[in-house]
């Protein structure tokens, strides 16, 4: 999936990784679906950006080994970069209850299938763990993070 300009500088700027740009490009593109919005990742506070990041690099090594055998089981057919992005995308999606996330998954990959599911399974248990992490408009026009 090809970066934004503005994904790139969130990135650079903030030391993201692609699993967190993800989640935080996936989450403003919920926000801006809700409210019928406009929002750009400019808009968001600083607060939402830490704490995003803080809760994927969590997330991210407390489900390492299913990650890594998730990413090696997929490598011949997507690539790895690609994902990471939509491991990030499902994090979000799968916390905040915005349809199946992590259980669909590249449900359409026939390599490993119970392998898969039992990854998948374990993915979305860990992020709803999670709970939930709504994203608000602040008064000074900055998205905010509820979480």
């Amino acid at each position: 999936m090809e970066m934004t300009k503005e994904e790139i500088d969130l990135k650079n700027k903030c030391g993201l990784d692609n699993f967190t740009l993800h989640y935080i490009s996936h989450a403003l593109w919920t926000y801006n679906a809700v409210t019928e919005g406009n929002f750009t990742l400019k808009q968001l506070s600083p607060y939402v950006i830490k704490l995003s990041k803080i809760d994927c690099e969590k997330f991210q090594n407390d489900n390492k080994n299913i990650l890594d055998s998730f990413y090696d089981i997929v490598k011949d057919s997507i690539i790895k970069e690609d994902a990471i992005e939509r491991c990030g995308f499902d994090f979000w999606m799968t916390r905040n209850d915005f349809g199946l996330g992590y259980l669909e998954m590249f449900s359409y990959l026939k390599e490993n299938m119970d392998e898969m599911d039992e990854m998948r399974e374990a993915l979305y248990d860990s992020a709803i763990k999670y709970g939930k992490a709504p994203l608000f408009l602040g008064r000074n026009s900055k998205i905010i993070y509820i979480g």
